[in-house]
């Protein structure tokens, strides 16, 4: 009897020391909430420097979780290769043509090609759109959330053409 609880003592204290497991670092999220269009509530700054609900959201659910870091931002130049590459997805909640150049569109299209995240809601795939009215461009990654990414008319499907 003794020996037995001997053993289960020193086998409590060889779990005790093994090392502990190196401390997860949290996914980095860009999230982005430009309306160019209508501006929902849900995405309304009080003033420059307030977070609106949606970018208050993600940031404490981000925290309080710590699965992830959100930073929130309403620049287009955050969109360019050596920005995007400090992280792990991009969150859009944005309406209306964004006011993205070329380049700061060209880097988000290749951020997702070489394997970075998406994620959209709301409005999100209108600013990769020809035109008004228009049907998204071979390009577009966006999906359409109502559809659960099924296509439809008038959605869209998750795609990044190949070049």
């Amino acid at each position: 009897m003794t020996l037995g609880l001997l053993l289960g003592c020193l086998g409590w204290a060889a779990l005790a020391q093994e090392p502990a497991a190196p401390p997860r670092t949290p996914r980095r999220v860009l999230v982005y909430t430009v309306s160019a269009g209508f501006e929902h509530e849900v995405v309304h700054r009080a003033a420059p420097e307030e977070l609106s609900l949606v970018e208050r959201t993600l940031v404490d659910l981000g925290k309080r979780t710590g699965d992830f870091e959100a930073v929130a931002t309403r620049d287009a130049h955050e969109f360019n290769p050596t920005r995007l590459a400090q992280f792990d997805l991009v969150f859009f909640y944005t309406t209306g043509e964004l006011p993205f150049s070329k380049d700061e569109r060209e880097a988000l299209l290749a951020f997702v090609r070489s394997g970075g995240a998406f994620a959209g809601s709301h409005c999100a795939s209108v600013p990769y759109r020809s035109g008004r009215g228009q049907r998204p461009q071979p390009t577009s990654f966006t999906a359409s959330a109502a559809t659960g990414g099924r296509s439809r008319p008038g959605s869209s499907r998750p795609v990044v053409a190949p070049r």
